[in-house]
């Protein structure tokens, strides 16, 4: 591993973010192979932090903070559901070596079902229900991998991790991340390596599939797009277990679209949806657009519907195939209640159209503190919400009404990578998860070539370096969700309307008639 610090490495992808402004308006006058491919080296190098991965916190590129929580929650789905996974981690420790007794400030562990921290010692008394659901070798073959865990993840990291929100993956993502899981050891080194590293093949072969659909020069500027993007940075969630197989079956599907392969296209779309849920909205855009074209006069079963059945199709299989887990429909019923916790936080790191009405200045920690008062945090910024409401509900119908404009003119692929639009109005994904920002690149640079795309690449990458200045700078999260979640809506409402004057354009063009 390479020997560098953080602010090295985000000083880097700044200066890079920078260089990619004229670097992409040269490759697309120029279109040269040579640039296309010093694209894509540097795009990989900048994703894997050049090769200091994840810079001193981990001795290597597996991210065991992340991959604790998704190869023992999937692994051991059966015995610990959504809720067990603390209280077992401290159960099997004391039946054991008892790692934690030493683990210096080691406190407090999370009661997933209540969604409170409790002392860890309380949680000891769940032990006999817990292991009663084990069997003997699952229990050794349980204490066995946390050992190896713990010897490579710092002891410091322990108490973050087990105050965190635990296994929140839903039950379609066990039926492969599970049986990945199963198949290798978490006690092996090469063999964690090998579920590590699961997502880097299938965003390899997604990315091949977006060079078979758009071109050498998209792939290129979507792969450096990938790497340089401040949201999906490697310490998020690389190095972990299937984290981005929605987004690899997103970027399948979206080629698979403009490829006109309708039926692998819905399998894709309806995959991802079932493992995250906001792809859905990808889905939903998709079947807007159908819908749009069957007002036009088009097809009643065009190319777009049948998409969005196959992908509800695809979804509904899968939910029926979960129902073949040891818990049946009650996994759903767990993840419901588990996943309700999630969604009443009004959290600091997610982007989304809300945080652009809830930023009220506070861009260090103490001005919070002086507006707040005594308010906790979570009630403060849950107040600034339900303020905003009637502006947010406007600015989303605001939105949903350009979308359907634009359906009138653009392409199917077009409304469906546009689907990041009701993303962003409507759902409310982590940080990490506007790593599927990369899907707006073949919008951007799909030929013919055209300024105002261009422009809104540049600004893309603009984006990211300001990102990465305003991370240098601060570490305060509201000021990074408001800027993040601002620029987007201004980037998503440009490309909307230089999208649908190109339809018209191209209206027109068809339109006219020929030259005597």
């Amino acid at each position: 591993m390479i020997d560098l610090d953080w602010r090295t490495i985000n000083a880097l992808k700044l200066l890079l973010c920078l260089a990619a402004i004229p670097g992409v308006a040269f490759l697309w006058r120029r279109n040269r192979p040579r640039a296309a491919w010093v694209f894509v080296v540097v795009g990989i190098l900048a994703f894997f932090n050049f090769g200091a991965f994840h810079i001193g916190v981990f001795p290597h590129s597996i991210h065991y903070y992340d991959i604790y929580h998704y190869y023992f929650g999937g692994k051991y789905f059966t015995e610990l559901g959504y809720f067990d996974l603390y209280a077992a981690t401290v159960a099997a420790d004391q039946d054991g070596d008892r790692f934690f007794d030493g683990v210096e400030d080691f406190e407090v562990v999370r009661d997933l079902r209540a969604d409170v921290v409790v002392p860890w010692r309380n949680v000891l008394a769940e032990a006999p229900r817990i292991r009663d659901r084990f069997s003997d070798d699952r229990w050794a073959e349980f204490q066995a991998e946390l050992r190896f865990f713990q010897a490579n993840m710092p002891p410091q990291n322990w108490q973050e991790a087990l105050t965190d929100y635990g296994f929140n993956a839903p039950p379609v993502w066990v039926l492969t991340g599970g049986l990945a899981a199963h198949l290798l050891s978490g006690a092996s080194l090469p063999q964690l390596f090998a579920l590590a590293w699961l997502d880097v093949v299938l965003l390899g072969l997604a990315f091949w599939l977006v060079k078979r659909a758009f071109g050498l020069r998209v792939m290129a500027v979507a792969v450096l797009f990938f790497g340089l993007n401040y949201t999906g940075r490697y310490q998020h969630v690389s190095g972990s277990l299937l984290r981005y197989d929605w987004l690899a079956l997103l970027m399948a599907g979206l080629s698979l679209v403009r490829l006109g392969r309708p039926v692998p296209a819905g399998i894709c779309l309806g995959w991802a949806t079932m493992l995250r849920f906001f792809p859905g909205l990808f889905v939903a855009a998709l079947a807007l657009h159908g819908v749009v074209e069957i007002y036009r006069g088009g097809r009643v079963f065009g190319q777009q519907i049948r998409i969005s059945a196959v992908a509800v199709g695809t979804a509904l299989v899968l939910v029926c195939a979960s129902f073949l887990l040891p818990a049946g429909p009650g996994a759903w019923v767990e993840y419901s209640e588990n996943i309700a916790n999630h969604n009443k936080r009004v959290s600091e790191v997610r982007i989304a159209l809300p945080y652009v009405f809830m930023f009220t200045g506070e861009w260090t920690r103490d001005i919070e503190g002086e507006q707040r008062g005594t308010t906790p945090t979570w009630e403060w910024r849950y107040e600034k919400f339900v303020k905003a409401l009637p502006a947010i509900w406007a600015a989303r119908l605001i939105y949903l009404s350009a979308f359907v404009l634009v359906c009138l003119r653009c392409r199917s692929w077009q409304a469906l990578a546009l689907g990041l639009v009701l993303v962003w109005a409507f759902a409310n994904p982590g940080r990490y998860y506007w790593c599927m920002l990369v899907l707006v690149i073949p919008l951007l640079f799909d030929p013919p070539p055209a300024r105002p795309r261009l422009a809104i690449a540049m600004t893309l990458f603009g984006l990211m370096a300001s990102s990465y200045a305003i991370y240098h700078f601060t570490w305060h999260y509201p000021l990074h969700q408001f800027h993040m979640s601002l620029v987007l809506g201004v980037i998503f409402a440009w490309l909307l309307a230089v999208i649908r004057r190109e339809g018209q354009s191209r209206r027109r063009q068809t339109e006219s008639p020929p030259a005597p």
